[in-house]
């Protein structure tokens, strides 16, 4: 457990679960969360993406937790970013939408795409995995779960 502390500017860094033990190397750990019925399992996430600027976790005004995700350095006009998120097992990358398809789309309607939770199947429980993905050069994994200790 690491407990929760102030930085400099007043902000508040919540106390969360950590693995023991090592790490991959270059990756830092995104803390889990509760959502009000489920507790969501932190991971390892890259320190640093070309391109790219990782936007930290946050509570809004409402208590409504919002996930980090990566954010391109780079505007893209006429269009707007979907961040990606990290289903379970492995992270599922954020893309670009028209300003025109997200003005006409039927937000009531909307699904998202096939595939968005296969981490969190009950039959695919990832912290089963033996062992992490090792992370090398521009290919290396955007987020690693973490695997689960042996039964004692």
């Amino acid at each position: 457990w690491v407990d929760g502390y102030y930085l400099e500017d007043g902000t508040h860094i919540r106390g969360h679960w950590r693995p023991t033990g090592d790490w991959p190397d270059g990756y830092t750990w995104e803390p889990g969360f509760w959502d009000g019925q489920t507790y969501h399992d932190g991971f390892w996430r890259p320190e640093f993406r070309a391109d790219f600027v990782w936007i930290s976790a946050w509570y809004d005004d409402q208590g409504i937790y919002h996930a980090g995700y990566w954010s391109p350095t780079a505007d893209n006009p006429g269009h707007q970013w979907v961040p990606g998120w990290f289903d379970g097992n492995e992270w599922i990358p954020g893309y670009w939408v028209s300003d025109d398809e997200v003005e006409h789309e039927d937000v009531d309607a909307w699904e998202p795409p096939e595939g968005y939770d296969d981490g969190w199947r009950e039959e695919h429980d990832p912290r089963s995995v033996d062992d992490a993905p090792t992370p090398t050069g521009k290919d290396a994994p955007l987020a690693i779960p973490v695997p689960a200790p042996p039964p004692e």
